[in-house]
């Protein structure tokens, strides 16, 4: 690669503008020396003229660095390296230091990783191993529902062929992801429909492509039934919890997605629907394309209802609830983290933080005081283990303890 077009690497990930391919081409073009003080160049350079002047909220920042800060002096063989964040954030140049403690960041995680290689010394526990006092991150886990009421627990059941239903083989692939695979026959319509359903426990996740050729993701504590063949002149599938759907495009099939009060049609886009029980409301968030959103209503209130208000069309960035209310300009990638393996925080509330703390470590939450009225902002791994998190969240003044399969929140500062 040239210099220009590092220089464009840079760019994009210090103004996190990079995609995750480019990323991993960053911090691979950094171990190699000429591209480090290329690095280090554009760093000064950008110091001196504020080509990066930026300002970021003061509890990210902090958040940022203390997570920073720990992975440098957590790798072996690493001196260590400390940033002092007091009033850090009133420099234009704040997200250049952050960078170089990125490249810190990345030096040490290579040398780490190659000196283990060297070494040929097992480190980490086994991933099946639940550490003292500690919770691990979710994973791939889901329990499939047949037609005739079989139950397959997809974590442990072997990749390949699970089960055949008229025309309709199951196919589990890699990485946690269901397949439905429609054969090209013709008794495949004459098939009397049938339906599945695809759940998943607190800590678990899952993918599943429908017969149509529809991408679905379901988070923690969700679930989604659905036929295994869409025969009729809707395709029909209902949510509960959270899923974020890659719908296939076909006109003369609408899609539609019911949940517990609302109705989502489309005919083929990007959007992510939250109905779990346990927030406020069921939202729903348009990545790309178009969807109508609708109330669920008995007959007698639809008559009552609002002219107009019984269903309304959303654009891209905005989100609906069960009531219909939009909201503009929707930060998507925060709605989406979960599916990027990601959380991300925004002047989020204890509660909204520790709702998905429970869903995806398995614990329960308990208050042992008052609930403390803090804001949370940041962005985090959804793969780090809960006490890694619980140590960047205390920064904002929370005081925290695991016990078992219980998190308590006990003071704050």
């Amino acid at each position: 690669m040239d210099k220009e077009g590092f220089r464009t690497l840079v760019d994009r990930f210090i103004l996190g503008t990079i995609t995750p391919a480019e990323k991993q081409q960053f911090l691979s073009l950094i171990e190699v020396p000429p591209y480090r003080e290329e690095l280090e160049s554009i760093l000064k350079e950008a110091m001196v003229t504020d080509r990066y002047d930026m300002s970021l909220d003061p509890q990210y920042t902090e958040i940022f660095i203390q997570k920073l800060n720990g992975e440098i002096n957590s790798a072996p063989h690493q001196r260590s390296f400390s940033i002092h964040y007091t009033n850090i954030f009133k420099r234009t140049w704040f997200r250049i230091a952050a960078a170089v403690l990125m490249v810190f960041c990345a030096a040490a995680y290579f040398y780490y990783q190659g000196n283990k290689k060297q070494n040929n010394v097992a480190i980490a526990p086994p991933a099946s191993a639940t550490p003292v006092n500690d919770a691990l991150p979710g994973g791939d886990k889901a329990i499939l529902t047949l037609a005739d009421g079989s139950v397959i627990t997809l974590d442990n059941a072997n990749n390949g062929e699970l089960a055949k239903q008229g025309g309709v083989e199951v196919m589990k692939l890699a990485n946690g992801q269901l397949s439905y695979v429609v054969k090209s026959t013709p008794a495949v319509t004459n098939t009397e429909v049938t339906y599945n359903t695809l759940e998943t426990p607190r800590g678990g996740q899952y993918q599943i492509l429908l017969p149509d050729g529809t991408k679905v993701w379901l988070n923690a504590i969700s679930s989604i039934r659905f036929p295994t063949v869409f025969t009729g002149p809707e395709r029909d599938v209902s949510v509960t919890g959270e899923a974020y759907f890659e719908v296939a495009h076909d006109k003369s099939k609408p899609f539609k997605v019911k949940t517990r009060e609302t109705e989502i049609e489309v005919l083929g886009t990007n959007f992510n629907v939250n109905a779990y029980e346990d927030e406020q409301s069921i939202k729903t968030t348009l990545i790309e394309g178009s969807v109508k959103v609708s109330r669920l209503l008995t007959p007698s209130a639809a008559a009552s209802a609002e002219e107009g208000r019984v269903s309304r069309v959303l654009v891209p960035g905005q989100q609906a609830d069960q009531n219909l209310n939009i909201k503009q300009n929707i930060d998507v990638q925060q709605v989406i983290a979960w599916k990027n393996g990601l959380f991300k925080f925004d002047r989020a509330t204890i509660q909204e933080v520790t709702r998905q703390l429970s869903r995806w470590y398995n614990v329960d939450i308990i208050y042992e005081k008052e609930i403390p009225d803090i804001k949370f902002a940041g962005e985090m791994q959804r793969s780090l283990n809960l006490s890694e998190v619980l140590e960047i969240l205390e920064k904002m003044g929370v005081t925290f303890k695991i016990e078992g399969k219980k998190l308590l929140i006990k003071s704050t500062k």
